[in-house]
C-alpha cells in the first residue's frame, strides 16, 4: 500500500509539473513580438540591448565605450566619458548610467526641416537636483536642447538653442523609469508626453537655428547642465513626426519596457 500511495503521488506531482510547463509555454507563446517601427527620418536610434561596446565586454559597471546606431543613418555614439552599463534595469533590460560629465558625440544632425526635431526616450532620472541634459551641441548653442528633469521640478522639458526656453511637460519629476517624447516644430508648436499621455502641449515662437544641429548626447555645450539618469532607449528625428509616427514607437516601447 505504501508503494502504491508513493507511485500516485508521484503521478500527481508530474501532471502538475507538466500543467505548469504547457501554461508557462503557452503564455510565452502568446507574449507579442516587439516589431521595430519603421526608422525613415530617423537621425539616430540607440539601445541599451542592441549595438553597445563595453570595455571589457558589456557586464555590470564596465565603461561603455561606443553605441552603434540601430537605424539607416550610421550615426554611431563614441562615449566621452563616464558612461557605464547596468543589467537588468527595466523589465529585464540594461540600461546606459550617465554620471555627471558622461555624455557621447556623434556625426552632426543635418536637419531636413530646419530646427524642427523629435526625441523619443526611455529613461530614469538618478538625482532630481539639477536640469539634465539630453540633446545638444559640443562646440555651441545651436541645437534642440531636450532635457531631463526641466527646472528641477519636471520629468521633462527643452530649449532652443540651448538657452530660450521653448517649454517644459506637466508631470512632476520622480525616480522612475518613464517613457517620454516630444514633438518640436520650429517656431509653431511643441507636444510632449509621457508613458503613452499627454504631458503638455501648445504654440511657440522659439526657432532652434539648424547651423550646426545636435552632435551631443549627455553634457551640454557650456558644460553647466549635466547628465545624470540611466537611459534604455532613446531615438531622435531630424524633423517633426507625425503622432501615427509616434504612437507607432510609444506601443514598441511600451512592448519592450512594460511602461
Amino acid at each position: 500500500m505504501k508503494k502504491l500511495f508513493w507511485i500516485a503521488l508521484l503521478a500527481l506531482s508530474t501532471s502538475f509539473v507538466n500543467a505548469q510547463t504547457m501554461r508557462r509555454g503557452l503564455m510565452t507563446s502568446q507574449r507579442p513580438a516587439c516589431t521595430i517601427p519603421s526608422l525613415t527620418g530617423a537621425f539616430g536610434a540607440w539601445f541599451a540591448d542592441q549595438g553597445v561596446t563595453c570595455t571589457g565586454g558589456c557586464s555590470a559597471g564596465n565603461p561603455v565605450t561606443a553605441i552603434a546606431d540601430q537605424g539607416p543613418s550610421g550615426n554611431n555614439l563614441t562615449a566621452i566619458s563616464n558612461a557605464t552599463f547596468r543589467t537588468g534595469e527595466i523589465n529585464g533590460l540594461p540600461a546606459i548610467d550617465m554620471l555627471g560629465t558622461a555624455y557621447f558625440q556623434t556625426p552632426a544632425l543635418q536637419q531636413s526641416t530646419p530646427g524642427s526635431t523629435s526625441v523619443v526616450m526611455v529613461a530614469k532620472l538618478n538625482s532630481l537636483s539639477g536640469k539634465q541634459t539630453v540633446t545638444s551641441n559640443q562646440s555651441t548653442a545651436d541645437s534642440f536642447a531636450y532635457y531631463l528633469n526641466y527646472g528641477a521640478t519636471n520629468q521633462q522639458g527643452a530649449d532652443a538653442d540651448e538657452t530660450a526656453t521653448i517649454a517644459s511637460g506637466t508631470a512632476a519629476h520622480d525616480l522612475l523609469y518613464h517613457q517620454t517624447n516630444v514633438i518640436f516644430t520650429n517656431g509653431v508648436s511643441y507636444a510632449f508626453r509621457i508613458d503613452r499621455t499627454n504631458d503638455g502641449s501648445g504654440s511657440t515662437s522659439q526657432t532652434v537655428s539648424a547651423t550646426d544641429g545636435i552632435t551631443q548626447i549627455g553634457l551640454d555645450a557650456g558644460a553647466i547642465q549635466p547628465a545624470n539618469y540611466r537611459w534604455y532607449a532613446l531615438i531622435i528625428f531630424n524633423g517633426a513626426i507625425t503622432t501615427t509616427v509616434r504612437n507607432n514607437w510609444e506601443t514598441y516601447l511600451n512592448c519592450k519596457t512594460g511602461l
